[in-house]
């Protein structure tokens, strides 16, 4: 989810990536780890109630990606969060907008 922790994953061939669908509607790319530490949030952080953890159980499987290729992309120098994960965290805060 950090910049950093992307590129030093993508480097082990023992990473998976999977694509997960959350609340039915929006999709993510993610890591293992990254897939294991999105439950570590505050639900607040997106915008949810206590009791709408992001957890891995409740992300839907929709496919692993066979061959990941690292992409550049924009990140906050601020929080170090890559723009992808900040677009993710806004679709889940206006979720009943979509």
């Amino acid at each position: 989810l950090l910049k950093q922790d992307v590129e030093e994953s993508y480097q082990h061939d023992s990473i998976m990536y999977t694509i997960y669908r959350i609340f039915s509607q929006i999709e993510i790319s993610l890591c293992d780890l990254c897939a294991m530490e999105l439950g570590l949030y505050d639900p607040q952080y997106f915008g949810l109630s206590s009791n709408q953890e992001l957890k891995y159980g409740n992300m839907e499987f929709i496919k692993v990606v066979r061959e990941p290729r690292v992409g550049k992309d924009k990140y906050c120098p601020s929080c170090k969060k890559r723009l992808s994960f900040i677009k993710f965290v806004l679709k889940v805060r206006n979720q009943d907008a979509l």
